[in-house]
C-alpha cells in the first residue's frame, strides 16, 4: 500500500498517544480537504504491511489512527494491517473514510467487512466545506463518529466532550498541523508558519 506519512505521539486524532498513518490516493477530492497532498497516488511510496508493522514497533502508543487519502482504496492491505495491529499492539484502531458506512457495506467486500468488524471507531462520510463543525474528530456535520467496538463506547463518549485540538509536528523544515482544525485555524497556522520562516 502507499503511505504518505506516519507520525507518533499524536493526541488530536483519538484517545491517548497515537500513531497516525496517512494512505495515499482518494477519488473524492472534496473541496477544502485538509490533506490534499495525500489525494494522489505515488508508486515511490509503496510499503508492505510487514514493513509498516516493523516501524510501529519503534513507537510507544495507545491507539492507531488511519487516515488519507482514502484508506479503503487499499482494502486488502488495510485488512492485513488492521489484523496485525490488533494482534501485536492494540484494538483501538480508528479509521477515517470519505465513504459512508452504508456505502462500505454495500460493496459486499469480505476485506472491508473484516475491517469494520475489527476496528474501534469509523469516522465516515466526505468532508463538506459548507457544514464545518467544531466536534472533535470530524470536519463537517455530515460526518459520523461511529464506535464499532462496544468496549470503546464510553471512552470515546468522554473523549468527544473535549475541545478540538491539533498537534504541530516539525519534520525538517516542514511543519505539519495534525488533527481536524476549527474554522479559520488553517489560515492562522499558515500565517504563523510564514512568520516563523517554515517551508
Amino acid at each position: 500500500m502507499q503511505i504518505g506519512n506516519i507520525f507518533s505521539g499524536i493526541s488530536s486524532l483519538g484517545i491517548g498517544s497515537r500513531v497516525v498513518l496517512w494512505t495515499l490516493g482518494c477519488l473524492k477530492h472534496c473541496p477544502g480537504c485538509i490533506s490534499p497532498e495525500y489525494q494522489f497516488f505515488d508508486k515511490e511510496k509503496e510499503r508492505s504491511v510487514e514493513d509498516i508493522i516493523e516501524e510501529l514497533k519503534e513507537y510507544k502508543f495507545d491507539g492507531v489512527t488511519i487516515s488519507g487519502g482514502e484508506p479503503f482504496l487499499w482494502s486488502k492491505e488495510l485488512k492485513e494491517l488492521v489484523k496485525l495491529i490488533k494482534k501485536n499492539f492494540t484494538d483501538d484502531i480508528l479509521i477515517y473514510s470519505g465513504y459512508t458506512i452504508e456505502e462500505l457495506y454495500a460493496k459486499n467486500d469480505k476485506d472491508i467487512n473484516y475491517i469494520l468488524k475489527n476496528i474501534a471507531v469509523l469516522v465516515d462520510g466526505p468532508f463538506v466545506q459548507s457544514q464545518l463543525d467544531n466536534v472533535l474528530l470530524r470536519g463537517s456535520k455530515n460526518q459520523r463518529i461511529l464506535v464499532m467496538n462496544p468496549k470503546y463506547l464510553k471512552p470515546y463518549q468522554e473523549y468527544l466532550k473535549q475541545e478540538k485540538v491539533v498537534n504541530l509536528v516539525k519534520q525538517g523544515r516542514a511543519m505539519y498541523v495534525i488533527g481536524v482544525p476549527i474554522e479559520g485555524m488553517q489560515d492562522a497556522m499558515m500565517s504563523l508558519m510564514e512568520e516563523s520562516d517554515y517551508e
